[in-house]
């Protein structure tokens, strides 16, 4: 991805499942973590409430809600990249 698309910021590859192993012949970047599904799951009730929140309120006031929500550092793809990544594909396999 990263060689196709140089002009784009690659935070990485994110695998969406349960804890597991790497294989001892696997050869993971050190750019690949484990997100578990309950991760994800939060993540999105997290945000269908905000989304719900926001739509009880005011029309008036529902453009500042939803900047208030979109500039929040903690909802920044970095951010969320790394609050999803258990652990990267590298630990996991030194785990072994």
């Amino acid at each position: 991805m990263r060689q196709n698309h140089p002009n784009y910021n690659n935070l990485g590859l994110l695998f969406v499942g349960p804890s597991g192993s790497v294989h001892n012949t696997a050869n993971p970047s050190k750019k690949m973590a484990l997100c578990l599904l309950e991760s994800l799951v939060a993540l999105r009730d997290k945000v269908i409430a905000s989304i719900e929140d926001i739509s009880k309120a005011m029309p008036i006031e529902r453009h500042e809600q939803i900047k208030s929500f979109s500039d929040n550092e903690n909802r920044r793809t970095n951010a969320l990249f790394d609050r999803l990544s258990k652990s990267t594909m590298i630990e996991m396999k030194s785990k072994k």
